[in-house]
């Protein structure tokens, strides 16, 4: 999976400095006050920007040049791009730490492990989860998202896939995730009653259950299908329509378990 260099820059940077101070991060941040304080005139810098810093300034320029040709609306398209882009990240972010205040203002103080969430490898998933919130429109999904980080805060349980599973939650759509869900669940019913998957309930395989129709149902199985979520089932009864006979892959059963963590979902 692709990650963001910056992002890749940052968390090095933060984690050679951290290992400086001891890995105490109170140490740190007295030490980037300190920091502020004893060079003021150093916050804007007069030093030549980093290279992969200067490349971002010129491409952004760049396009502001090209927009800004577009007769009449190239003004109004550089603000879209440029301006609003800005201001719709920062509201976002706002509105997923008051989505994820009000979740840890219901939470019982010792619930939460205070020794984990000073440790790097939070950090290093809290980074990673605002900058997910900050590409998030839905309400819904920005309130997962919260939930999953309050989730890791009780249950400091990591895997090697945060990075995929925080990309799901960002990329799939709701309904997405209840038919994954559903799917799940059907499993779980034939597995405990030792049927055939034809045997089971029939309705979560049905476009009208989610309210879809036949082709947004197929579109978005599809879909599912093709991040490795959900696989086909082969029985030995057959029968089945070839986006009937599907069963959550291993990876889509621990994406769903990522979700229950935090999270009201129940499986």
């Amino acid at each position: 999976m692709n990650r963001d260099p910056i992002v890749e820059e940052v968390h090095r940077t933060r984690q050679k400095l951290l290992k400086e101070c001891g890995g105490d991060l109170d140490r740190l941040l007295d030490r980037v006050k300190a920091g502020e304080k004893n060079h003021h005139d150093l916050l804007v810098t007069k030093t030549p920007l980093p290279a992969k810093t200067y490349v971002m300034k010129e491409t952004e320029s760049l396009v502001r040049s090209i927009l800004g040709t577009v007769p009449i609306f190239g003004t109004a398209l550089n603000e879209a791009f440029f301006d609003l882009r800005a201001r719709l990240k920062h509201e976002r972010l706002e509105r997923f730490v008051e989505d994820l205040a009000k979740i840890v203002n219901s939470l019982e103080t010792e619930k939460i492990d205070t020794g984990y969430i000073h440790s790097e490898e939070f950090v290093d998933f809290l980074e990673d989860v605002l900058i997910r919130a900050t590409k998030i429109r839905a309400e819904e999904k920005r309130e997962k998202l919260a939930a999953v980080l309050v989730g890791r805060m009780q249950n400091p349980e990591s895997t090697p896939f945060d990075d995929r599973y925080l990309d799901l939650l960002v990329s799939l759509t709701e309904v997405q995730i209840l038919i994954l869900n559903e799917h799940l669940r059907a499993a779980k019913t034939r597995d405990e009653s030792n049927t055939e998957v034809s045997d089971a309930s029939k309705e979560h395989r049905e476009p009208g259950f989610y309210g879809l129709s036949d082709s947004e149902y197929r579109f978005l199985v599809q879909d599912l299908l093709a991040k490795s979520l959900l696989y086909p089932h082969v029985t030995s009864r057959g029968g089945l329509g070839p986006l009937q006979g599907l069963e959550a892959t291993e990876l889509g059963v621990t994406f769903i378990r990522f979700l229950e963590k935090g999270s009201a979902l129940e499986v």
